[in-house]
């Protein structure tokens, strides 16, 4: 397997992928889904880390699980998904900005995100959403905003440096106008397509529902947190812009905050009749598109 990309951190990973031995075949299925695991246990960390579920449970990390198993192949080790990592520990700086005084997470979040970048370049959109997730936490001034942006300049300032010494900077600008989403090339049916998008949809019309519901009844600290979700998913979406074909793997950027959405929404229904149907019917999609589609 060969990610053919040109993102430098995405090179990295494609050496690393080629270093692990091909036989057995599930070698490669049991890494990767290993890595769907912890990321999923890492979002759920945060997520309980900062109480914004409200108590501490895993119902965010399986509703990962299961909504990585819902884009399908496309996910498979493509750019977006080692992405996730960096923009996970962005996520945890922010809210970690909320309960410790300095600049200091400002310039670390800038820092992920542009590492992220490096993975997968849409990302890069997200240093809008980390401004405004600190200014959200607390009083934002400029000084701030400049470490945000100083972060994520760094990062590329380090790796043209990098390029530069061992005479490789036109394979690096390539990163720049070579954007890849998804390593795969697996068909897929129309109607499978048809179930993803109605799956996503349902589960962001019960986020929603849910939030309005319960989001003025919250403490500040669990209604900045959603906050900051809505915030991440919203503009998340932007990266969709930059797709360089159709693919499902962008998607998986939009898995964080929507996780974290369906979660509180399942830890807000008071009835069990139906947290379990909708249980049901989210597990039933994921058959659906891994087995029949």
């Amino acid at each position: 397997m060969h990610l053919q990309t040109a993102a430098p951190i995405g090179q990295l990973i494609d050496w690393v992928i080629k270093s692990i031995p091909a036989s057995p075949p599930y070698i490669l299925p049991i890494v990767y889904t290993a890595l769907v695991y912890v990321q999923a246990l890492l979002l759920n960390l945060v997520l309980n880390r900062y109480r914004i579920l409200g108590e501490y449970n895993y119902l965010a990390a399986l509703c990962f699980v299961l909504l990585c198993a819902w884009i399908g192949d496309d996910l498979y080790y493509s750019p977006p998904f080692f992405a996730n990592f960096f923009m996970l520990l962005a996520l945890d700086k922010v809210n970690e900005s909320a309960d410790e005084i300095g600049l200091l997470h400002s310039f670390d979040a800038g820092f992920l995100v542009g590492l992220a970048s490096l993975c997968y370049l849409p990302t890069a959109v997200l240093l809008l959403f980390v401004v405004i997730s600190l200014n959200i936490n607390r009083f934002f001034n400029w000084r701030e905003l400049l470490l945000v942006f100083a972060g994520a300049v760094i990062v590329y300032f380090l790796t043209f440096v990098g390029y530069f010494f061992v005479d490789e900077l036109p394979a690096l600008l390539s990163h720049f106008t070579h954007i890849v989403n998804a390593v795969t090339q697996t068909p897929v049916s129309v109607w499978a397509n048809i179930s993803k998008v109605l799956g996503f949809a349902l589960v962001f019309g019960i986020s929603i529902v849910f939030f309005q519901r319960q989001y003025y009844r919250s403490i500040v600290r669990v209604r900045n947190g959603l906050t900051i979700l809505v915030y991440l998913l919203a503009i998340s979406i932007l990266s969709f812009l930059f797709m360089s074909r159709l693919s499902f793997a962008p998607v998986v950027v939009l898995l964080l905050p929507l996780t974290g959405l369906l979660a509180y929404s399942f830890s807000e229904i008071k009835t069990q009749r139906i947290a379990e149907l909708l249980h049901i019917l989210l597990l039933v999609i994921a058959i659906w598109v891994q087995y029949f589609a």
